[in-house]
C-alpha cells in the first residue's frame, strides 16, 4: 500500500480542510487495509465508515479481477447505516446483473438509473446492513489470524464545531511535524518546550539525513520505513517553497559487510528508489574514493534542520511556548486536558499530544510505553579556505557505519558534519574525545581521501573542531510509538485472559484515554518518519483515513507494550 496526500487548502481556502488520499494497490488489497480487523463478521460502527462509493474500475468484462464478491464484502465492512437519513451511498456506471446482485447480497439496496452519454443504465445504492456489535463476539483460546487486539480509536468530540485546541509537549521534529499537520487540519496548536528554543535535543543536529533501513523481506519495520521515506521526500519538497531546506544531492549507502549479490537483491526490490553501483561508479558519483560496493538513492539527501525549524514555526496556527517544563498532565470532567508546568501554571486544550521523547516516561504510567535512550555524538570539521589540508569536496551524502554530508560553505569556511556514534551504555551528556575519534576513524576507513584528518586533540592548521551530543529515543522493536495512550485501568480486566493464554483471541477494542496521544521513539530516523507519523495523529483526531495500512497502525500503536506485558504476566 502506497499513500500520497494532496492538500487542497490553497485551492479551497475558505472551506474545511480537504485531503485526497491515493491508495496505489489492487482494489481488494488496498481497501482491506482500511479495516481495523479482518474478522469475518466485524463491520463498521454505526456512524463511521465511507460516506460514498463510486466504482469506476473499467467494465467488469475488462477488469474481472476487481468485480468480485470479496470486494463487495470489504465495501460493506467499510460502510455504515445510522438511520434513514444517515448511511453510505453508492454509484457505478456499470449495470451488470452480477454486480447488482453481489452488492445487494453484501447489504446494499440497489436500483437502476439512467446512465450518462452513451451509457444506457447505471446503478445506485444505499447501504442498509446493520453492523454487528463487537460484544457479540466471544473470547477464544485459539490464536486467530486477525490478531491480538483491535486498536480502534474514534474521537468523541464534535470536530470542527469550533476551532479546537491541541497542546503538544515537546518541540523537536516530532512535535513540530505534528503541529504542522494539525494546524493544516484546522486545529489551534500550542507547542510547549522545556528548552529556550525548538529543536534543541536530538533534532538539533545541523543536518539530518533522509536514509531508510530497508530489507528485501516484507517486515513491518521495512514497510514502515519505505512508506515513511516516500512520504517524507514529498513533504520536504513541498516545504522547499518556503526555504531551501531539503538538498536532494543523492545518497550512497556503502556496505562493506554485504555481498554484491545481497545488495543487488535489495536494489531489485526497490528499482524506483535505488540502484546497485560498484566501487568505481560510487567514487565517480561522490567525487571521492570509495572502496566498497554501494546502493545509490538519487532522490535522497539531507535536511537543513534550522531552516526547517524556522519554516514550521512560521506556519499559521502554531504557537511555541518555551522554558515550559511540564510536570503533570490531567483531564477535567469536561474532557479537556490540562498540563501543569514547573511554575504551577496550567494550560488547557481539547487534545494533548506527548512528543517529548524519553521524557514521556515522567508523564505516563509505567506500563504505557517502553523506551530507551541511545547516545549519539556528531563531529564537525570546520576547514578555513587558507588551510593547507586537502579534503575532498564530496557531492553526495555518504552512509557507512556513520554518515557524512557535502560540506556547507559560509564566510570562507567549509564545514563537514559526520558521525554519529552509537553508544548503548554511555550516558555522558558532554562531548568526549573517544566518540570524536570513533567518528573520524570510521570516516577514514570507508573514505580514505579524508585520511589527512587527525585526532581533534592534535592541532591542525586551518581546522577547527566542534562536537554535539544527543540521545536518540527508541524502542526494543525499533518501531515508533504513535497513537492514543492506553487507559490501563479500564483495559486490564478486558485483557485478563492473556495472563493465562498468550494466544487467546479477545474481540474487544483496546481502551484509550479520550483525547490523549503520544508520538515518540523515532530512533536515528526521526526526520524520515516524523512527517507520516504526524499524519497518523491527525487522522486519529479527525477520524480520517490513516496514511498507513492498519497492520502498521497496529505495529506502532502504544497499546502493544501493554498487551505484551499482559501476556508476560507482568500486569
Amino acid at each position: 500500500m502506497h499513500y500520497r496526500e494532496i492538500d487542497f487548502s490553497e485551492v479551497l481556502p475558505h472551506s474545511l480542510p480537504v485531503k485526497l488520499s491515493l491508495i496505489f494497490n489492487e482494489a481488494q488489497a488496498g481497501f482491506s487495509q482500511l479495516q481495523y480487523t479482518h474478522h469475518s463478521i466485524e463491520t463498521a460502527l454505526a456512524s463511521e465508515g465511507i460516506d460514498a462509493w463510486f466504482l469506476d474500475g473499467f467494465s467488469p468484462s475488462k477488469n474481472p479481477s476487481m468485480w468480485q464478491d470479496s470486494l463487495f464484502e470489504i465495501m460493506a465492512k467499510l460502510s455504515f447505516y445510522q438511520n434513514e437519513q444517515s448511511y453510505t451511498t453508492l454509484a457505478t456506471f456499470t449495470a451488470a446483473g452480477f454486480v447488482r446482485r453481489g452488492l445487494k447480497q453484501s447489504g446494499f439496496n440497489m436500483a437502476k438509473r439512467k446512465g450518462f452519454g452513451r451509457k444506457r443504465d447505471m446503478l445506485i445504492g444505499q447501504f442498509q446492513g446493520k453492523p454487528q456489535a463487537l460484544h457479540q463476539l466471544k473470547n477464544s483460546t485459539k490464536k486467530q489470524a486477525f490478531g491480538d487486539f483491535w486498536p480502534i480509536y474514534t474521537p468523541q468530540k464534535n470536530l470542527y464545531s469550533k476551532q479546537q485546541s491541541v497542546a503538544i509537549i515537546g518541540a523537536g521534529i516530532s512535535g513540530l511535524s505534528t503541529a504542522l499537520s494539525l494546524a493544516k487540519a484546522g486545529f489551534k496548536v500550542s507547542v510547549y518546550e522545556s528548552n529556550d528554543d525548538a529543536m534543541q535535543e536530538a533534532s538539533g543536529n545541523p543536518q539530518a539525513v533522509l536514509f531508510p533501513k530497508l530489507s528485501p523481506h516484507k517486515t513491518p519495520l521495512s514497510e514502515f520505513n519505505l512508506l515513511s521515506l516516500n512520504f517524507a521526500v514529498g513533504h520536504y519538497q513541498q516545504l522547499n517553497q518556503y526555504a531551501n531546506l531539503f538538498t536532494q544531492c543523492g545518497l550512497l549507502q556503502c556496505e562493506a559487510n554485504e555481498t554484491k549479490e545481497q545488495l543487488q537483491e535489495l536494489a531489485d526490490c526497490f528499482p524506483q528508489l535505488m540502484r546497485f553501483v560498484d566501487a568505481k561508479e560510487a567514487s565517480t558519483i561522490s567525487q571521492t574514493s570509495i572502496q566498497t560496493h554501494a546502493l545509490y538513492y538519487a532522490g535522497l539527501g539531507f535536511v537543513d534542520t534550522q531552516a526547517l525549524k524556522t519554516t514550521l514555526l512560521n506556519q499559521q496556527g502554531i504557537q511555541l511556548i518555551t522554558d515550559c517544563h511540564v510536570e503533570k498532565i490531567s483531564q477535567h470532567e469536561s474532557k479537556m486536558w490540562c498540563i501543569t508546568d514547573h511554575q504551577k501554571n496550567n494550560y488547557d486544550a481539547d487534545f494533548l499530544v506527548i512528543c517529548n521523547a524519553n521524557a514521556a516516561h515522567t508523564l505516563l504510567p509505567k506500563h504505557s510505553i517502553q523506551l530507551k535512550n541511545i547516545r549519539g555524538q556528531i563531529t564537525q570539521a570546520h576547514q578555513h579556505k587558507n588551510s593547507d589540508i586537502n579534503l575532498p569536496n564530496i557531492t553526495t551524502t555518504i552512509c557507512h557505519k556513520g554518515y557524512i554530508n557535502p560540506s556547507v560553505e559560509k564566510n570562507g569556511v567549509s564545514t563537514y558534519s559526520f558521525g554519529a556514534s552509537f553508544d548503548l551504555k554511555n550516558n555522558n551528556k558532554k562531548a568526549d574525545e573517544a566518540s570524536d575519534n570513533y567518528n573520524i576513524e570510521q570516516l577514514k576507513k570507508y573514505l580514505p581521501d579524508f585520511s589527512a584528518l587527525q585526532n581533534p586533540a592534535i592541532n591542525q592548521q586551518g581546522i577547527a573542531w566542534q562536537a554535539r551530543v544527543n540521545f536518540r529515543c527508541t524502542t526494543n522493536d525499533y518501531m515508533p510509538v504513535v497513537g492514543p495512550v492506553v487507559n490501563e485501568a479500564e483495559t486490564s480486566d478486558d485483557f485478563a485472559m492473556y495472563r493465562k493464554n498468550a494466544h487467546a483471541h479477545i474481540p474487544k477494542n483496546i481502551s484509550c484515554h479520550e483525547g490523549l496521544f503520544i508520538n515518540v521513539a523515532y530512533g536515528s530516523r526521526g526526520f524520515t518518519t516524523a512527517p507520516i507519523s504526524a499524519e497518523v495523529i491527525t487522522a486519529y483526531l479527525t477520524a480520517g483515513i490513516q496514511p498507513l495500512p492498519k497492520s502498521l497502525i497496529k505495529a506502532i500503536h502504544p497499546g502493544r507494550f501493554f498487551i505484551k506485558q499482559c501476556k508476560q504476566g507482568k500486569i
